[in-house]
């Protein structure tokens, strides 16, 4: 046997070769096989990082439906691409993906995220969604929905270092889909002029306390309790958007006045 002849030989078993593995690596487009294969899933954050700011953060999370969280990331917006891809197993999900603002303290745990006592919440935008990934590909584009509220309270007449005090049943937000986490917290903090605001994240049903306090932040001098005054016109802290909400504060008629934006209800109750 000559020198060419094995040549020849060598060549043709490579070529063999290539084609074994050329067909092994498109068998996921056989129809019976395709169910074994990954879906391809596009996560899309185009709308979200319009609304980022310097420092901030996206946690985007792929959860089965019994909320068991398949995929986890954070992403930090200063080096953050508009678009990323993973593999999933095709099935249906529920995916979600929440931008921070970094100027509040959370608190990273398995399932979700906590604010830290004592913070106020930060500029919070994304969406959970269903993902259907049963195909060969799918995509998630999240929305920047608005996910928090910003209360603003209003006094009649100027005020000087005036303690506020907000407490809250929920600071916890699942990883999952995005909801409320029943966690009591409080913010405190102090007011001078005529307005001041704390940003609230998503809350479970319970009572939402505002206590205002003396110079020396001891003596309470009012308490409102805002929880059955945003149920009674309509507020839903589950809604997809969460609006702003406005707390006037009239002390010498012993008058609180709930408002919230874009809305003409408006609801008052003597308190103190």
């Amino acid at each position: 046997m000559t020198h060419g002849t094995h040549l020849r030989q060598f060549t043709g078993t490579r070529i063999t070769v290539l084609i074994i593995v050329t067909f092994i690596s498109v068998s996921c487009s056989v129809k019976e096989m395709r169910e074994a294969c990954p879906c391809r899933v596009g996560l899309d954050f185009s709308k979200l990082l319009p609304q980022a700011a310097s420092g901030g953060e996206i946690l985007a999370t792929v959860s089965a439906e019994n909320g068991k969280i398949l995929y986890r990331r954070d992403f930090g917006t200063d080096t953050c691409s508009p678009r990323y891809e993973i593999l999933l197993p095709k099935g249906v999900y529920t995916a979600s993906a929440l931008l921070s603002s970094g100027e509040a303290v959370w608190i990273e745990e398995d399932d979700g995220i906590r604010l830290q006592a004592g913070s106020q919440a930060d500029s919070l935008y994304g969406q959970a969604t269903l993902l259907d990934a049963r195909g060969e590909e799918a995509e998630y584009v999240p929305q920047p929905l608005k996910q928090f509220a910003t209360l603003f309270i209003l006094f009649g007449s100027p005020v000087r270092d005036l303690g506020v005090e907000v407490a809250l049943p929920a600071s916890f937000i699942a990883a999952s889909d995005l909801s409320a986490v029943a966690s009591p917290f409080s913010v405190k903090s102090t007011f001078s002029g005529v307005s001041g605001s704390v940003r609230l994240p998503r809350q479970t049903g319970g009572n939402i306390f505002v206590t205002f306090y003396e110079e020396d932040g001891n003596s309470p001098i009012a308490r409102v309790d805002l929880e059955p005054m945003l149920r009674r016109i309509g507020y839903d802290f589950n809604a997809p958007e969460l609006a702003d909400i406005f707390l006037t504060m009239d002390f010498a008629a012993g008058q609180a006045t709930i408002e919230v934006e874009g809305w003409k209800e408006s609801f008052i109750i003597v308190t103190f």
